[in-house]
């Protein structure tokens, strides 16, 4: 699942949109790649999750 997070940064002041992305450990390279290709400059972290709780997830194609 993807969500979509208005943030401002702490030093520029500037507005900006932060991605939290869940995925298995087998597209970590895929959304590396993709993420770079869209924006050289983005900032990544990558950490493990133990747990991830909810429901509700649709992938993009179901929103339309």
């Amino acid at each position: 699942g993807i969500t979509e997070l208005k943030a401002k940064g702490a030093y520029t002041g500037e507005d900006k949109t932060v991605l939290m992305v869940a995925i298995p450990h087998t597209e970590t390279s895929k959304i590396k790649k993709l993420a770079v290709e869209i924006d050289p400059e983005s900032f990544i972290i990558i950490g493990d999750a133990s747990e991830i709780i909810g429901q509700g997830f649709k992938s993009p194609k179901e929103r339309i």
